[in-house]
């Protein structure tokens, strides 16, 4: 195991954790708004969940898991609230 694998905890982003019903898994969502000019469909590069922005300027809550990757697409941001 890598000396830096502990360190690299430390630069990942945290999400908010929002606890399904009937203690399962934590499910972690993002928010991620859409600032092109026409509608998109994203696939996350995860789970393989479809993310459609229909129009622009809508948000979408997007699986932690795919979030990473949905910051990387033009066009698409990260909502902080």
């Amino acid at each position: 195991m890598s000396c830096c694998g502990s360190k690299r905890q430390t630069f990942l982003p945290h999400y908010p954790t929002i606890t399904t019903s009937g203690g399962e898994t934590p499910v972690v969502f993002v928010k991620f708004r859409y600032t092109g000019q026409r509608s998109m469909a994203v696939t996350g590069g995860m789970t393989g969940q479809r993310y459609r922005f229909p129009n622009p300027g809508d948000e979408v809550m997007v699986d932690g898991r795919d979030a990473p990757g949905m910051a990387a697409v033009p066009n698409v941001e990260r909502v902080f609230e």
